[in-house]
């Protein structure tokens, strides 16, 4: 960053940080990448997770997810069979309570890639948030059979109660050997 500073990099390190559980931490990066040039619906997704998890800044996230849902809706206008940006405009959608129209969204994602293990991952954040549990364990097993990453889905906060559920243990942790 200080050879070559950048929103890609500034945005990567912000969602290690998120990753980490250093939400606040974050925020400044992200919001420098906003400044920095024309910013992805990504990086807005980025900051509303971002302000979602942090403490008082909690009542900014919806504005960042409605930059990242119309950013994200305004690409795939143009690319219409990009699966995983479809699959994430459907995770904003869900975070601004938008049920109906989450849910049509990673229906779509998944019928045009129903095995790609990216698209499965967002579409169990996705049911995990409109409380379709059983969908999401579902779903989240296909991911990590897929090879999604378990450290990610072993961190990621959106995931936090699903990982409590006994059946997360059965269907999604790997087994250790004896």
């Amino acid at each position: 960053m200080e050879i070559r500073p950048s929103a890609p990099t500034y945005s990567n390190l912000a969602a290690s940080c998120i990753l980490q559980g250093r939400s606040a931490e974050a925020v400044p990066f992200l919001e420098k990448a906003i400044r920095m040039e024309e910013a992805s619906y990504e990086t807005w997704g980025n900051l509303g997770d971002a302000y979602s998890l942090t403490a008082g800044l909690s009542a900014k996230a919806p504005e960042a997810y409605r930059r990242a849902r119309d950013l994200a809706a305004s690409y795939l206008s143009v690319n219409s069979m990009d699966c995983l940006a479809r699959a994430q405009m459907a995770f904003y959608m869900i975070r601004l309570r938008d049920k109906k129209h989450a849910l049509k969204e990673i229906a779509k994602a998944r019928a045009m890639a129903p095995k790609d293990e990216n698209v499965l991952f967002w579409a169990a954040l996705v049911y995990e948030a409109a409380g379709n549990r059983d969908e999401a364990l579902k779903t989240l097993a296909l991911a990590a059979a897929g090879g999604y990453s378990p450290a990610i889905i072993g961190t990621v906060s959106d995931l936090s109660e699903l990982r409590k559920d006994s059946r997360y243990r059965d269907r999604i942790e790997p087994k250790s050997p004896r």
